[in-house]
């Protein structure tokens, strides 16, 4: 029996981090393989070449990418289209405004205040810069990201980060279970 895989493509340390920790776990549900792997440093044919070789193993992959300068999803996915060109639309996933975004969304008002931050109620517009800005300033920024990892809640951040909602939902991942992740 073939084994289902996944291979997760992200683009930095931050994200690798943050999927290993949230993401993976969940979707092991439904994979027996789920590798989150870096893209951003690779060329593009190399990747094109490990792409297209998932393909005939018949793995999943997705694309994770910030939106960075692009004014909306639909002008990220058509530049992720280009720079992916084996990839469908469908498997690429937008995160506004960055990965960052995504894990302050996770801390509940209350392990905001344990943490020493202000709780934020939508997390949409967070940018790295912001996120320094927020950290305590006892913390690297790694340091505060492994502490807002330990606390982090998947019902909250669905509720704080709209794109991360949109993630959620689509791939069909979380139920009232996973108000915080384990281990």
């Amino acid at each position: 029996m073939r084994r289902k895989r996944l291979f997760i493509w992200v683009e930095g340390h931050d994200d690798i981090l943050f999927f290993n920790k949230i993401i993976r776990p969940i979707f092991r549900r439904r994979y027996d393989v789920v590798e989150v792997r870096q893209y951003a440093q690779m060329k593009k044919h190399k990747l094109e070449k490990l792409l297209l070789s998932l393909e005939e193993l018949q793995a999943d992959c997705l694309v994770v990418a910030d939106i960075d300068f692009h004014p909306c999803v639909t002008s990220k996915k058509q530049y992720l289209s280009y720079r992916f060109p084996s990839v469908p639309p469908e498997k690429f996933v937008v995160v506004i405004q960055e990965i960052e975004s995504w894990y302050l969304a996770g801390l509940t008002a209350n392990r905001s205040k344990t943490l020493g931050v202000a709780p934020v109620r939508s997390t949409n517009q967070i940018t790295k810069e912001i996120f320094i800005e927020l950290k305590p300033r006892n913390h690297t920024k790694l340091g505060f990201m492994l502490e807002i990892l330990k606390r982090y809640s998947i019902h909250t951040a669905t509720q704080r980060n709209g794109s991360f909602k949109y993630f959620m939902n689509k791939h069909l991942l979380w139920s009232k279970d996973d108000h915080v992740t384990a281990g």
